[in-house]
């Protein structure tokens, strides 16, 4: 199961910008081409969390690596309104362009996550 946890080849080393991954899921990050860490895995938790709610993806058309660098995500709610407020505000701060607004690590969404996992 491909997730888009797309890492960094050794040629990016060498000064090119090859990236494995599929684009849905890639994380800005990734598509510029710098220094990765597990809040790009958060990322693409986020589009799959995303479309596991909403049933697609947040960018399909146009230039979707442009989509993931500078448009900002669409609210999970307007494509699924029952999506508690709580957890579409988590999918949004994974989906943060910016590393540093995402959630710390994987801990911290685990824990996020827990009060809708109870039955």
């Amino acid at each position: 199961m491909d997730f888009g946890l797309a890492k960094m080849l050794e040629e990016v080393r060498r000064q090119t910008t090859v990236v494995g991954g599929t684009p849905f899921y890639v994380a800005p990050e990734q598509v510029m081409g710098d220094e990765v860490d597990g809040r790009a895995d958060l990322y693409s938790l986020g589009i799959s969390l995303f479309e596991l709610l909403t049933g697609d993806v947040p960018f399909r058309e146009g230039d979707v690596t442009h989509h993931h660098r500078h448009t900002p995500p669409p609210d999970p709610r307007e494509r699924e309104a029952t999506i508690p407020d709580a957890l579409a505000e988590l999918i949004l701060e994974m989906l943060e362009k910016d590393r540093e607004n995402r959630p710390a690590d994987a801990d911290e969404v685990r824990e996020r996550l827990e009060p809708f996992t109870q039955g």
